[in-house]
């Protein structure tokens, strides 16, 4: 597959996956680093987020969980709940708890062990 088909074929996962969002995403590094937007059109989209293998949605599921539990990540949460919806995901099911806490005591933005993520999202996913 050519560089210019790689291209036009993230460009409509793209849109399949993140519409107008993502696209504003591409064209905020325009001035930064076209190249970094071609490859995220052509590698992520055109060739990762194309594969059948894992459908939209849970390839939407997985990023978000890896997201909240990095912490610090609400702008790329952002987007990808935007995703999220666009593929199907509804909001009760996004802001249903991902993960079974062993303890109730308390929220995991307070102290808790390291394998838990660092605080709760303010979009209200949250791992509890």
């Amino acid at each position: 597959m050519s560089r210019e088909e790689r291209f036009e074929r993230g460009l409509k996962v793209l849109q399949a996956v993140d519409g107008e969002a993502g696209r504003k995403v591409i064209a905020s590094l325009t001035d930064v680093s076209p190249e970094l937007g071609h490859q995220v059109v052509s590698w992520a989209f055109g060739e990762i987020y194309a594969r059948p293998e894992l459908p939209p949605r849970d390839r939407q599921l997985v990023t978000l969980g890896i997201l909240t539990a990095l912490g610090g990540c609400e702008p790329q949460l952002e987007v990808h709940i935007n995703a999220a919806l666009n593929v199907g995901l509804t909001p009760p099911r996004l802001s249903r708890p991902c993960c079974t806490r062993r303890s109730t005591a308390a929220c995991p933005e307070r102290s808790t062990p390291p394998s838990w993520p660092r605080r709760c999202s303010p979009t209200g996913i949250c791992c509890r």
